[in-house]
């Protein structure tokens, strides 16, 4: 760029100047601002700086000097608003994770700990600049950069072994850790978090041992206070676990609005007989396939230790998917919450059925103002609903109420296990979706 061209910019209106920098990429703002410091401070503003609002910053060393290095002295890196920290799942920390548990042994290592204090210097400098307010959105991922990760078809999701499984299982733990010990230490809070909980993105599921652990430790329960809106995917893998995890956290969330919880689960270990057994064919036609003796029981007590807790946030927006749960522990969690807008996914009662749920958001002095549930499953069936308007079986799984519609009563009927001519290809295929979404890496 020759200086009369040069010179002709700075002397253009702040307005002009951004009406000309709107439609670049963030190279071709870059060198302008290199041509001269006057050009430098004015294109800074505007569409420059949007591109510090969202930023992903990867849990290794490099990421986060890189990161540290742009957030000093209230630099650009301080824009962000959406902050997406991401665990790293290399051939290395593959070859040496072996459980999907938190692995404390690694935690009590050196390079985790100069992980919590570079990233808690990162924030540290965010705070500094723009207050403990300033990130507005907090996502935790794991990023499988494996040269020969699992496959992602349903094929591929029963011929891989466990093992190929945990170490994703494990960086999800150590990655939460990294994250919640940061975020305590450099005194941040963000509004909203979500934790391996995002639909565009393949991810792992995180511990209730891991979450009952880490919330067991000092004050880190504090970095759950101001948050707003949460969305956390759990599982628990093993029969003998600590259920407490999910009742910790909304013990902890006071402030809380929006909640949505997804629960997934694996298997015993290897046990036999179970859809996500790797190596063990699904038979869509036998439903005694889908779990072992007492796993239902099992996967139901997280759920019902939340809904006893001393306290629960009143809630605007309440979504559940993949729940296992009795009867009662779900009508007293919904009850409880106060939720004005409830949405159920994927939800299987181990006992009781739905009728007095849907009494419950149907009653004239509710506060629920809509309704939307989608393959709800009752100890004797599947749940359709008795809508005139649907003509295909597969629309009788879902219900949508909302306004006035929403104090009609709730109609439906049980579809009993011997029902499978016409759900199996669709069972196989909502496999193949539900392991992408919400399955191991």
């Amino acid at each position: 760029m020759g200086s009369v061209s040069k010179h002709c910019l700075e002397a253009l209106p702040g307005e002009l100047l951004d009406s000309i920098i709107e439609p670049l990429e963030l190279d071709d703002i870059c060198n302008i601002r290199l041509c001269s410091r006057t050009l430098a401070a004015k294109a800074v503003q505007g569409r420059y700086k949007a591109y510090f609002y969202r930023k992903t910053v990867k849990i290794n060393q490099k990421f986060l000097l890189d990161f540290e290095r742009v957030t000093k002295s209230s630099g650009l890196g301080c824009l962000v608003q959406d902050l997406i920290l991401a665990g790293v799942l290399d051939e290395k920390r593959a070859r040496t994770s072996s459980s999907e548990e938190l692995d404390l042994l690694y935690l009590s290592t050196k390079k985790p700990r100069d992980l919590i204090s570079l990233l808690c210097d990162c924030l540290q400098n965010i705070v500094n600049a723009r207050g403990v307010y300033a990130v507005k959105t907090i996502a935790i991922r794991v990023l499988d950069e494996r040269s020969n990760k699992p496959g992602t078809s349903y094929k591929d999701y029963y011929n891989n072994t466990p093992i190929r499984w945990r170490p994703g299982w494990s960086c999800a733990s150590v990655t939460f850790h990294i994250v919640v010990a940061s975020l305590l230490g450099s005194g941040m809070m963000a509004e909203e978090l979500r934790a391996f909980n995002d639909f565009d993105t393949q991810r792992c599921s995180l511990s209730s041992n891991t979450v009952c652990a880490i919330l067991s430790c000092g004050q880190s329960g504090n970095v759950f206070h101001m948050i707003k809106r949460l969305s956390l995917n759990l599982y628990d893998p093993e029969f003998v676990s600590s259920f407490d995890g999910l009742r910790m956290v909304l013990e902890s969330s006071p402030q809380l609005e929006d909640l949505e919880l997804d629960q997934f689960w694996i298997g015993p270990g290897n046990a036999q007989g179970t859809r996500f057994s790797p190596g063990v064919p699904y038979d869509p036609a036998s439903e005694a396939s889908l779990l072992p003796a007492g796993a239902e029981q099992h996967l139901s007590k997280a759920f019902e230790r939340a809904s006893t807790a001393r306290r629960l946030p009143s809630l605007k927006k309440l979504r559940l998917s993949g729940l296992y749960t009795a009867e009662n522990s779900l009508v007293r969690f919904v009850q409880r919450t106060s939720s004005r807008h409830f949405c159920m996914l994927r939800i299987k009662l181990t006992a009781g059925n739905f009728r007095l749920l849907f009494d419950h958001c149907t009653a004239s002095g509710s506060m629920i103002g809509s309704v939307e549930c989608e393959d709800l499953r009752e100890p004797g069936g599947n749940v359709l609903f008795d809508d005139p308007t649907a003509n295909l079986k597969y629309s009788r799984r879902q219900l949508k109420r909302e306004s006035e519609a929403i104090e009609s009563p709730i109609r439906y009927y049980i579809l009993g296990p011997h029902w499978v001519q016409d759900s199996g290809l669709w069972r196989v295929k909502r496999e193949h979706e539900i392991q992408h979404r919400y399955g191991p890496l």
